[in-house]
């Protein structure tokens, strides 16, 4: 995953508010597109604009989406 690329996130994710997956967080009530705005490889974890603000997720629940989509 690269910057600028739109993952899907299936509902019931955890998106937490710091790249630390232990800090706060609120799941997805329904499946949302995302803006790639960064990713960990080693950390495995990908920072994405959802919801109208800057979350972080595993990088297990981002799902890139296809070109053309």
């Amino acid at each position: 995953m690269q910057q600028g690329d739109l993952v899907h996130i299936p509902q019931g994710v955890p998106l937490h508010v710091h790249a630390d997956l232990n800090s706060p967080f609120f799941k997805t009530d329904r499946p949302l597109t995302a803006l790639v705005m960064g990713h960990s490889v080693k950390e495995r974890v990908v920072q994405v604009f959802a919801a109208g603000s800057v979350r972080y997720l595993a990088e297990k629940n981002a799902y890139q989406m296809e070109d053309g989509c």
